[in-house]
């Protein structure tokens, strides 16, 4: 799927919605449905500093692309 094409389907999905709570549960029900991140990489050197909540950002290189698994102890961040 190209970029253009999640680009139009994620702002087709938010504009579904008229209210800023709306939107904001949306991005819940969106976060929830993402793959847990595994134990072993929610370590110091993947942590996001200066968060008032834990957030783990790991990135990967992958044929020529960079990749981000993230996960946080916060329903949002």
């Amino acid at each position: 799927m190209s970029l253009q094409v999640k680009k139009e389907e994620i702002i087709s999905r938010f504009s579904r919605h008229s209210d800023w709570e709306d939107r904001y549960k949306e991005l819940i029900v969106l976060g929830k449905n993402l793959p847990e991140l595994a134990e072993e990489k929610q370590i110091e050197k993947f942590e996001v500093k200066g968060c008032q909540s834990k957030v783990w950002l790991v990135p990967s290189y992958k044929s020529g692309k960079v990749y981000f698994e993230a996960s946080s102890d916060a329903v949002l961040v």
